[in-house]
């Protein structure tokens, strides 16, 4: 189920609620005062002016996302809206996740299970962070600029990432590396992804109704074989009595005609007390299947 902020779907026992946050924030140097964009999802953040190190705890964070606006994820290119399906298969199997429309992939980064707020919620996925200088290596390198069409040198001011050749008038785009090396840095919003798992109370009630179904059902099977066995023990009892009726029957031998015929009616009624009772079996071992 999809709403204008979260997905929610269910699995076991727990509703599992996906949220996608736009974040965009900054910070000032504790050094210099220094305003420092923080584009990514960090520990820490250089100032870029005196190059001290500024610690971004589990509180910042929890602040940031709870500012941040509930979003679907879009493509920055094409604005195409990316499906929360396709989202979690790209992460849980960790492959690209490329607009249906246009083809371009988003960049994201899967966050390890340490990165935990002190909510319930946990942040499992990161969309469009910009890279800091310390996370290129290269530093020190040349970066040398030329036009993607005809490969003259390009000249910048350093202040805009797109830069138009002077010989063939081609727009280039400057690569993330490039950008922060020659275009300050400046506030960029990114996504995130975040799980929400509740425990869902009505798996929780079927779970209880259900068990108390095979309580009364186990009860039930145990009061019907205990019916069976006092049924069994009572047609043992007649067919003893059946027994010692035609051993008197015998032992008369026609000397006593009106005896024998009372002792032959008591017989007759011994075996409709057992017919009963076994029909009353029968019908038992039947309800008792019913509910196996």
């Amino acid at each position: 189920m999809y709403n204008n902020k979260t997905y929610e779907r269910t699995n076991g026992n727990f509703i599992e609620q996906y949220s996608i946050k736009r974040i965009k924030e900054k910070i000032t140097c504790d050094t210099c005062n220094h305003y420092i964009p923080v584009n990514k999802i960090t520990n820490s953040v250089e100032c870029s002016l005196c190059g001290s190190e500024n610690k971004l705890n589990l509180d910042f964070w929890n602040r940031a996302i709870n500012r941040g606006s509930f979003e679907k994820l879009k493509c920055e290119e094409c604005n195409t809206e990316y499906d929360i399906n396709d989202i979690l298969y790209a992460i849980k199997n960790n492959t690209a996740l490329a607009c249906k429309k246009c083809g371009v992939n988003i960049k994201y980064r899967i966050l390890p299970d340490e990165c935990i707020s002190k909510n319930k919620f946990k942040i499992i996925g990161v969309f469009n962070e910009i890279l800091t200088k310390t996370d290129t290596n290269i530093s020190s390198e040349i970066i040398k600029l030329e036009c993607s069409n005809c490969g003259a040198p390009l000249e910048t001011d350093g202040k805009s990432k797109i830069i138009k050749c002077n010989f063939c008038g081609t727009n280039n785009m400057l690569s993330q590396v490039a950008q922060l090396h020659l275009v300050p840095l400046k506030a960029h919003s990114f996504c995130i992804l975040t799980l929400d798992r509740k425990w869902n109370p009505v798996e929780e009630e079927e779970k209880k109704e259900q068990e108390q179904k095979i309580k009364i059902k186990k009860a039930r099977i145990k009061e019907i074989n205990k019916l069976i066995q006092g049924h069994q023990k009572k047609i043992r009892e007649l067919k003893v009595d059946k027994e010692k009726t035609l051993k008197e029957i015998h032992k008369l031998f026609f000397f006593n005609k009106q005896k024998e015929k009372k002792l032959k009616k008591d017989v007759n009624a011994i075996d409709e007390k057992i017919s009963k009772i076994s029909k009353k079996i029968n019908q038992y071992n039947k309800e008792r299947n019913l509910i196996k």
